[in-house]
């Protein structure tokens, strides 16, 4: 099964590529986090968690909206990659 998929914040993958090649994203969604608590915060603000939950939420529908669909089937904080510059988030799978 081949379909060609492509996403405002994801990797192009074209059918019967045989390879992915994806920008380097050095921090993941969990180190995102962890990185921003402190002793009077323990994560981010409810804006924060707002922004990268729809995003989150928007990649999925995308993803389920394809035809065939494509499940995830492995999201966890680990496997979303936050860029900096823009705070948008890329699967890492």
């Amino acid at each position: 099964m081949e379909c060609d998929v492509t996403f405002e914040n994801a990797v192009s993958l074209k059918a019967g590529s045989p390879f992915l090649v994806m920008e380097y994203i050095p921090k993941n969604l969990y180190r995102f986090v962890e990185d921003h608590k402190t002793p009077e915060s323990q994560g981010l603000p409810k804006s924060q968690v707002w922004t990268i939950s729809r995003e989150m939420a928007n990649g999925l529908m995308y993803l389920h909206s394809l035809n065939p669909p494509i499940s995830h089937r492995d999201l966890k904080p680990d496997n979303i990659l936050v860029s900096f510059y823009s705070l948008s988030l890329h699967s890492a799978e």
